[in-house]
């Protein structure tokens, strides 16, 4: 009878301990950057505030965008959390590949300062650089300087490897 409850104990322990690990891990991952690309109309952007300013709200995103119109292509990008290097982005680098042209079009981006209480950076393909009617996205790459043109993330979709 004594063995077998130390056997049930070595087996609950081993389930404990992997149990544990498994969560350390799935905690790690979730701290990963991941970015997503996807459209936004023109009143994804409209907020009650926007309607008593006459000011553009963002709430908790910092918004840059390749021309001033609000409808486009968004690429979503998690700021982290107070000490991430993201939060000391001073310029985003987005090359893109799209349906009617396989040469990459490389846009650029300044940031000029990247509050506390801004959790999301929306970098926007607009106007000219994105007609969603008649493109597609095929593939992207997306790099992040910080101070002194220093590369502090980088970050591109599974095709962007094959076009290389």
């Amino acid at each position: 009878v004594c063995m077998t409850k130390r056997k049930w104990l070595q087996c609950v322990i081993l389930f404990a301990t992997s149990s544990l690990w498994c969560c350390h891990i799935t905690l790690l991952a979730n701290d990963s950057v991941s970015i997503r690309a996807r459209h936004y109309s023109e009143h994804a952007f409209s907020r009650i505030p926007e309607f008593f300013r006459g000011k553009e709200y963002s709430g908790d995103q910092l918004i840059v965008r390749s021309s001033s119109a609000r409808e486009g292509l968004y690429f979503t990008i998690p700021l982290g959390k107070k000490n991430c290097s993201l939060r000391n982005a001073k310029s985003v680098e987005l090359q893109i590949i799209d349906s009617t042209n396989p040469q990459p079009r490389v846009l650029d981006y300044s940031i000029f300062e990247v509050l506390p209480q801004k959790k999301i950076l929306l970098v926007g393909v607009r106007g000219q650089d994105w007609n969603q009617s008649t493109m597609d996205l095929v593939a992207w790459k997306v790099i992040i300087f910080g101070a002194a043109q220093k590369q502090i993330f980088t970050s591109q979709s599974t095709l962007w490897a094959h076009q290389e």
